[in-house]
């Protein structure tokens, strides 16, 4: 008596190992792309408010103005008001503005830098304080001063990736 053998059906374990191998190495590939494509949006983001940010400050024709007394008087520079190196957000907001910072901000109707010089930058690039961001949620920097930055008096900057100031990731408008 003779039995003829049934065909195969389904796959063997080799063949399934093939296919999930090749279906690994599709979704790293795929992985790889998608962190590459996102760095460089960050990147760009970054940067456009980096530009933003600086191209609407050098249209400012405002600087220093003295407060507090004669007796006493405090120089504060617009746009870094406190003097923290950062962007500055909206006075009664900032946490970086002491309670003097706050009188000199109101009494000469100083509104933050987005509100006091009409800077135009999506609702996720500001935080809850009302300064500007890069694309890592860190606040933009800025730094004043004659014949360095170009045409401007302002240098604004992202500290890039690294969050570190002075590396090769930082994204500068000069």
């Amino acid at each position: 008596m003779s039995h003829a053998s049934a065909p195969r059906t389904g796959f063997t374990l080799l063949e399934l190992l093939v296919v999930m191998l090749v279906i690994i190495a599709l979704a790293g590939l795929g992985l790889a792309t998608y962190t590459a494509v996102q760095t460089k949006a960050k990147i760009d983001a970054s940067r456009m408010a980096v530009m933003a940010v600086s191209s609407s400050l050098a249209r400012q024709l405002k600087s220093v103005v003295v407060c507090g007394s004669i007796a006493n008087p405090t120089m504060r520079q617009y746009w870094d008001w406190n003097g923290d190196t950062l962007v500055d957000g909206a006075p009664d907001l900032d946490p970086a503005f002491d309670v003097a910072a706050r009188a000199d901000a109101t009494a000469n109707n100083y509104l933050g830098t987005l509100a006091s010089a009409r800077i135009a930058i999506p609702r996720g690039q500001v935080d809850a304080f009302q300064r500007p961001l890069d694309a890592w949620k860190r606040p933009l920097r800025i730094a004043i001063a004659s014949n360095i930055y170009g045409a401007s008096p302002y240098g604004i900057w992202s500290t890039g990736k690294d969050g570190i100031d002075g590396t090769a990731d930082d994204l500068t408008s000069w």
